[in-house]
């Protein structure tokens, strides 16, 4: 069974004064019509139905969610009592699905607030990594071949396998002089934060490199804990950072579709040019100007 878990408890700061605290970005109408999170729901819907779609978001934006959200059942809405980043809210949300759908689940996480153009290539990749998750029993990141020098993501490099792509090794925002050197060689990629797990592996993972939070994890699984007691005594990491960059064989799937982190107004207004929306980039640079 394959389950998608989209991200969406951030803050969303970037895009002030359009994003705050109460109505984060992901929240907010910016390329569609229809909000980041919506966008990302109907991303996914090609190929997971409805009823095995996850939203992860906190109590503070709960009404926003399921006002946006309305056709996902309730359960699948998953709220977090506090933000607490990425490792929290990716383990929490195994947790708490598998209670609902059981272990055997594969776990598709994605971020909330992307764009992505051509949605058969986004199919086509979700396909090929799951073929690869099957084959190689271990976690599976998605990489695009870097067009420019970017110093605002995080790269991946592999090596070669057997035809296929192994991870070696990560690079988190690199400098602009280090991106340079890297951004053309054919064995690295940008990190597009999109992954393959499932259960097994998670916990496997986190025990092996932070075996206090796979004890807090383990209790929370086995409801000896309550989500907030999981909250408050949870450690403060990201999942990339603290968990998959210790970890080894990983595999990583190259996709060449249109994508864009909407991270900054600079990057909303390439969308929206790709797109023709100038109207649109009018609106927004009013509204921020204000």
């Amino acid at each position: 069974m394959l389950v998608a878990v989209i991200l969406a408890s951030g803050k969303g700061t970037r895009l002030r004064p359009l994003s705050t605290l109460e109505r984060p970005k992901q929240y907010l109408k910016l390329i569609t019509g229809k909000t980041l999170v919506e966008d990302t729901v109907d991303r996914v819907r090609n190929l997971i139905p409805v009823e095995n779609i996850f939203v992860v978001t906190n109590e503070l934006q709960e009404k926003i969610a399921r006002e946006a959200l309305s056709d996902l059942p309730d359960e699948n809405i998953i709220l977090e009592p506090n933000m607490r980043e990425t490792l929290a809210s990716m383990s929490h949300a195994v947790s708490y699905i598998s209670k609902i759908k059981g272990d055997d689940v594969t776990y598709l996480f994605l971020p909330s607030d992307h764009y992505i153009k051509e949605q058969d290539l986004f199919d086509k990749s979700i396909k090929e990594g799951l073929e690869i998750f099957k084959k190689y029993n271990n976690f599976v990141l998605y990489g695009l071949i870097p067009t420019d020098p970017n110093p605002n993501y995080g790269y991946i490099k592999t090596k070669d396998l057997n035809g296929n792509h192994l991870i070696d090794s990560f690079v988190e925002k690199p400098k602009l002089e280090i991106a340079k050197t890297i951004y053309n060689d054919p064995n690295y990629f940008w990190n597009n934060a999109i992954m393959l797990a499932n259960k097994q592996l998670m916990f496997e993972a986190i025990k092996e490199v932070l075996p206090s939070q796979y004890d807090l994890l383990n209790k929370h699984n086995k409801n000896i804990i309550s989500t907030n007691e999981f909250f408050d005594l949870t450690h403060v990491e990201n999942f990339s950072r603290s968990i998959l960059e210790e970890r080894e064989g990983m595999m990583l799937i190259p996709v060449n579709y249109t994508w864009y982190d909407i991270g900054s107004f600079e990057v909303l207004f390439d969308v929206l040019k790709l797109l023709e929306k100038d109207d649109e980039i009018v609106k927004i640079k009013k509204l921020i100007n204000e």
